[in-house]
Formats: structure tokens, C-alpha cells, sequence
């Protein structure tokens, strides 16, 4: 009996557990869907979730079982201004799971009424982060202050799995401030278009050299607004903060220790972009394989760090050094130009980026790009395609540079572009001078009047010593020799400067450019040239035909007149090796005209004025001389004029006027008194006096 007894009490025992298994199952997923429906009132299918795990890891069998669960985490993202939830906010979930290698990362988005919820394995540690850039988000957070620990929480998933609920994320609102670009005049606004943005930092808001950045590339962005300022918002309180204006073709201008509150607005900030500073680097970016021009490829400038600093670690390095980066940057237009102005003088780096090719790094190798006050650095480079259209390799070059001088602002473009195209020739025709010689030199290139005297072969321009080339000008400030042989002006006086003699630099100019004379002396660098003709043959300095005048025409390969003054007033001619100018005859034998000449046009042949008499018509200047005719006074009533010149004692002008006798009217006895109303007539009593 008692056998039967233990038995009948152990299976109501087993029963009894069984259906405390079954009821606390059923309670808890009761509690799991009350939670679900406290928290996210709609269906869960509208919380928007994005992104798979990115990490891949061997771990042991252990604690692949353990992720076999899972759990939720449930939260709300809310605005402190208003206290309700943010619809469509991005967060971003990371991890560093037990085990990993990697971090996982997930992206979730919160609903209507800015709550979120996202399955995650079990057993782990979680950061959820507000991040503005999440694709597929849209709430507009510009007001908020983002990047800051409030707008993160840290959640554990307990082993077991189950649901936990996170912590809110309150949204602070932030301060604002207005900014406006102005060019170097104070007074226009800069165009947008070339603006590319402005920054804002608050250095050191988090403790030593953290500083508050912002957003993912460590900066805030401006808004454009129709009145032509910038407002950048959701900015902490701050006494110290920095702004950074960058527009393309400029050196960034930086504003510190600006104060902005929360919920109020700062500014306008006025900024001046030196636009009118020529100091800085310019340049032509082209295709190595085809040639052309590149478009769209970004220049970025920035400080030199001697490679010994490099390799510290950024905390010792020397406090110039700290703000090294982004000095200036610039896009290339059509064309392949860029430039970057208003650069401080001292060695910089520099970097090309484009999509589809290789990054070049000047500098950082080889050594730094070195500005010069008031100078044009004219830096051209070839870009290499990228093997990998998605991936930048890098590529340390040597390449020639020309410092351009202030002298030559009228023609700085066509100058770099000149000298684009000579590089290139060398690059080409004379490689082994290009790799020994040029690939890392550094050309001075200024410009000057030329002078009256110069003749065919100096007025283009000349070698003046050292790596300094002289470049002819007009008296506008375009080129004496016209853009069409800056090419070969370049070319022609860096071999001067590689200490290469007027034999090679004459044929191998032709040689190279197929332009230009060869000399009849013969080269021994370009000796695979020969003269095909005369008119292609010059000797330096002594003209090589008869006559000695006679030279090579660099432009038309034919022969010129080396006696050519350019004086329109002269007649040029050459006897015996010696030119002379006789002065142009200009006489046109008409007395009516006053002959001149004058240099640029020639020679001038102005009609003469003939001067005003004393009651006369002028009739101009006819037959050999001025022509005049008697003044007839109008007639009056019993009366006859006759014109009398009279002169103005106090101005010694001598002025006609109509004087009128006395006659007795027949009819009716009536006389008229001398006196009547006159017309006066005004001239230079000093005068010549014409023909009558």
C-alpha cells in the first residue's frame, strides 16, 4: 500500500512540474509580447533594419552554441526640446563579441515614434549609437548635438537571451552660428559654387586632444541659405570654437576662440578669402596614357613633416606641426588646371586624388614642395590608371616644377601650360636629360620689357643664370613673341640652363618641337638632325647667307629679316653684315595736311585747321591753303552795314561786328544811328592769316 502511495505521489509530482514548465513558458511569452506592445505600439515589420554581421571567426564550439541564442534590444531615441521620440533617426550597433576578431556592426532605424528594437545573439556587450549618416534614415538632426557619450548606451544581452530595455537617447539641442565668405575686397560674397564647406571644432572638449568634430569625418558642415551666409547648428556651449572656411583655389582661412550658446545664434562671422594673394601653386593635371586633361581630380595641399616626426607618434611631435593637414585644396576644371592661392610661404606636400587612378604623393619622399612669397609654384602632373578602379595605390614622383614671378601675372596660364608641354618634349625626345637633370629641378620663370634693341633671336626671351629664364613681354604685358612660341622660348632656354650651348639647343629644339632653326654648326646631342634646307640653318651669333641679315624665322622656318626694328617710322636695311633704320619719309607734298609718324602704325597725314578771321567765313583749307570769303552784313532799312574788327583791350581778342552808316530814308525823311544790333565773330588776332 505505501509502494503505491510513493508511486501515485511521484506522478502527481511529475505532473505538477509539467504544467509549471507549460504556465511559466506561456507567462513569459505573454510578459514578452506585453513588452513589445508597451514599447513599440506598431508592428514590428516597421522597424527598418539594415546590415548583416561583418565579422567572420573561428570560436569554439562553446560559444557557438552560446550565440545560438538570442536577444532583443528594445530602446527610444527623444528630443529634449519637445520629450516625444524621434521618427526615422539612424543608430548604429557594434560589438566586440567574445572570441572575435572583428567587431560586428548593425543599423537599425526607429519608427514613428522613435522607438527601436533589434534581435542580436546572446551573451554580449553592446554600444548603440544617433549616427547622421545612416542611408536610410531621414529625420533631420542639424539642431541636435551629435557625437557626444549622451548619445550613446551601452547594453548587455544576458547569455540566456530574454529582452532588455535600453537606456533612452535624449537629443540635446545645440547653439548656431551664421558665416560669411567675402573676397579679399571685403565686399563681394564668394561664389558658392567654390565653396567646398565649412568646418567647426571645439578643441579639446573631451580632455587632452580629443576634440568635439562633429560628425564620422570629424567636421560639421555649413547650410547654404538664399541671403549668401552659412549656418552651421547643434554646436556645444563654447568659448574656443574654430572655424574653418575651404574654398577651392584657396588657402583655408581659420577663425578662433568663437563663442556660441546653446539655443542661440552667433554672427554673422565675417571671413576674407585672400583672393588677390598670388603666393601659392598652380598646374596642369593630365592622363599619362592618353594626354588629356583630367577633370574632377582633387589637389590637397598640406604642411611638410620632416620623416623623422613622421614616425613619432602624433602626441610628440612639436606643436607647429599639429595642424599640418589640408592647407588648400582645389578641383581641376576642364581643362586639367588647378590652382591653389594665398598659400604661406615654407615646404608643403601634396597630394592628387581621382577615381580610376593612382594617388600621386609629392614630398613626402622625395622632399617638399618649397613656395616662395609673391610667387606661382606651376606644378604639373601625369596621373597613372588605377589597375583597380576602386582601390587608391599610391605613387611617390619626381617631376619638374616652375616657380612663376608676380612679373608675369598677365600670361601665368599660357606660361603653365608652355611649360607642361616642354617637360613633356624632354620627357619624350630626352629622356636621359629628363631623368637626370630635369626630374627634379625647380625653373625660376619671370618676365620683363623687352628691349628696344633686342633682335630676332633674343626678344623672345633669355637665360640669365642658374635655373632662371627670362621671359619677353610687350608694352601691354603679353608676349613679345606671341603665346604661339612660349613653348619653344621654354624649351629653347632650359637647355641654356641644363649649360647646353646655342648648337643644341637650336636643333634640338627642332628636333624635338619640329619648330625652330637647326644649327649650322652642327650638335652633338640631337647629331641625328640634319639641315634639309637653308632656310632651316642659322649660326649663332654671325647670320650664316651672304649678306648676314637674312636669319631663320622660328615660327614659319623660313628667312626673316634680322634688321626688323618693329618701328613702322623706320626703313631697315642691311650692307655688309651691318643693319641700318633710316627714318621714313612721310611727306604726302599736300600744304592742306600736317604730316607724322608714329612707331606702330607708320605714317600719319591729319588735316589743318584753318584758324577764324575777323569778319570772314572760313572756308577751310583748298588748293594749297585756307580759304576765307568777306562776311556780308544784313541789310536794314535806310541803312549800310560794312563789318569792322574791333579788339578787346583787357583780353586782346580781336572780334568782328556790323557797323551801319547813316542815309536819309527817302519816303520818309527818317534817319537810322549808327549802333545797330551786330553779330561777333571771335579769333586769334595771332593767327596766320590765309589765303584771301
Amino acid at each position: 500500500m505505501s509502494k503505491i502511495r510513493v508511486i501515485i505521489i511521484s506522478i502527481i509530482l511529475i505532473i505538477i512540474g509539467v504544467i509549471c514548465l507549460i504556465v511559466y513558458h506561456l507567462k513569459s511569452s505573454s510578459n514578452s509580447s506585453i513588452l513589445k506592445t508597451a514599447l513599440v505600439p506598431h508592428s514590428i515589420t516597421q522597424i527598418k533594419v539594415y546590415g548583416e554581421s561583418s565579422a567572420k571567426s573561428n570560436v569554439k564550439s562553446k560559444q557557438k552554441i552560446q550565440k545560438d541564442l538570442y536577444g532583443n534590444i528594445v530602446g527610444r531615441v527623444i528630443a529634449e526640446d519637445t520629450g516625444k521620440g524621434i521618427s526615422s533617426v539612424g543608430l548604429i550597433v557594434s560589438s566586440i563579441p567574445a572570441g572575435m576578431e572583428t567587431y560586428d556592426r548593425y543599423g537599425i532605424v526607429t519608427d514613428r515614434d522613435g522607438f527601436y528594437i533589434k534581435r542580436l545573439p546572446a551573451g554580449n556587450n553592446y554600444k548603440v549609437c544617433v549616427s547622421r549618416y545612416s542611408h536610410l534614415a531621414k529625420a533631420d538632426l542639424s539642431k541636435y548635438i551629435l557625437r557626444i557619450p549622451s548619445n550613446c548606451v551601452d547594453v548587455e544581452i544576458p547569455k540566456y537571451g530574454g529582452e532588455v530595455k535600453a537606456k533612452d537617447i535624449v537629443l540635446k539641442t545645440g547653439g548656431s552660428i551664421r558665416i560669411r565668405l567675402f573676397e579679399a575686397d571685403g565686399k563681394t560674397l564668394v561664389d558658392s559654387d567654390k565653396v567646398e564647406r565649412i568646418l567647426i571644432k571645439i578643441p579639446d572638449y573631451f580632455g587632452k586632444d580629443k576634440d568635439w568634430i562633429g560628425s564620422t569625418q570629424g567636421m560639421v558642415t555649413a547650410l547654404y541659405e538664399s541671403d549668401g551666409t552659412y549656418l552651421i547648428n547643434g554646436i556645444p556651449d563654447t568659448k574656443r570654437a574654430e572655424l574653418t572656411a575651404m574654398v577651392y583655389g584657396y588657402a583655408h582661412v581659420n577663425v578662433k576662440n568663437v563663442g556660441i550658446k546653446r539655443n542661440k545664434t552667433t554672427g554673422p562671422i565675417d571671413i576674407i578669402i585672400p583672393t588677390n594673394d598670388p603666393t601659392g601653386i598652380e598646374g596642369i593635371i593630365t592622363d599619362k596614357q592618353t594626354g588629356k586633361p583630367i577633370s574632377g581630380a582633387t589637389i590637397v595641399l598640406d604642411k611638410y613633416v620632416p620623416p623623422e616626426i613622421m614616425r613619432k607618434p602624433a602626441k610628440d611631435w612639436p606643436q607647429k606641426y599639429h595642424s599640418y593637414h589640408n592647407i588648400g585644396s582645389a578641383l581641376t576644371d576642364n581643362q586639367g588646371r588647378y590652382f591653389i592661392k594665398g598659400i604661406k610661404p615654407g615646404a608643403y606636400t601634396f597630394f592628387v586624388m581621382r577615381l580610376g587612378y593612382n594617388v600621386v604623393d609629392k614630398g613626402h619622399v622625395n622632399g617638399p614642395i618649397k613656395i616662395i612669397s609673391n610667387k606661382k609654384l606651376i606644378f604639373n602632373l601625369t596621373l597613372s590608371q588605377s589597375k583597380e578602379k576602386f582601390r587608391f595605390t599610391t605613387e611617390y614622383v619626381k617631376d619638374p616644377a616652375a616657380v612663376i614671378d608676380s612679373s608675369c601675372d598677365n600670361l601665368a596660364n599660357s606660361i603653365s601650360q608652355a611649360f607642361n608641354w616642354a617637360m613633356e618634349a624632354f620627357q619624350s625626345c630626352l629622356p636621359g636629360i629628363y631623368k637626370d637633370k630635369l626630374q627634379t629641378a625647380v625653373m625660376n620663370i619671370s618676365c620683363a620689357l623687352a628691349p628696344p634693341d633686342s633682335d630676332n633671336f633674343a626678344e623672345c626671351g633669355y637665360f640669365s643664370g642658374g635655373d632662371n629664364i627670362i621671359i619677353y613681354t610687350d608694352t601691354n604685358g603679353g608676349f613679345k613673341c606671341g603665346t604661339g612660341l612660349l613653348l619653344d622660348t621654354i624649351y629653347h632656354e632650359t637647355l641654356h640652363a641644363l649649360n647646353y650651348g646655342e648648337a643644341d639647343a637650336y636643333t634640338c629644339q627642332y628636333a624635338c618641337l619640329n619648330t625652330g632653326c637647326v644649327s649650322c654648326a652642327g650638335s652633338g646631342l640631337c647629331s641625328n638632325v640634319t639641315p634639309t634646307s637653308a632656310n632651316r640653318c642659322v649660326q649663332w651669333p654671325t647670320p650664316s647667307d651672304q649678306n648676314g641679315c637674312n636669319v631663320c624665322d622660328a615660327a614659319t622656318l623660313s628667312k626673316t629679316n634680322s634688321c626688323e626694328d618693329h618701328n613702322e617710322c623706320t626703313e631697315d636695311t642691311c650692307n655688309k653684315h651691318k643693319c641700318s633704320h633710316k627714318p621714313k619719309n612721310c611727306d604726302d607734298n599736300n600744304f592742306c595736311t600736317i604730316d607724322s609718324c608714329d612707331p606702330t602704325i607708320g605714317c600719319k597725314h591729319d588735316p589743318i585747321k584753318c584758324p577764324d578771321v575777323a569778319c570772314m567765313n572760313n572756308l577751310g583749307c583748298q588748293n594749297g591753303g585756307c580759304q576765307y570769303s568777306p562776311i556780308k552784313c544784313p541789310p536794314r532799312r535806310c541803312a549800310m552795314g560794312v563789318c569792322s574788327a574791333q579788339t578787346d583791350p583787357k583780353t586782346g581778342k580781336t572780334s568782328g561786328s556790323c557797323q551801319y552808316s547813316q542815309n536819309r530814308c527817302p519816303d520818309e525823311n527818317e534817319f537810322v544811328s549808327v549802333g545797330a544790333p551786330f553779330t561777333t565773330i571771335s579769333f586769334n588776332e595771332h593767327a596766320p592769316v590765309g589765303v584771301l
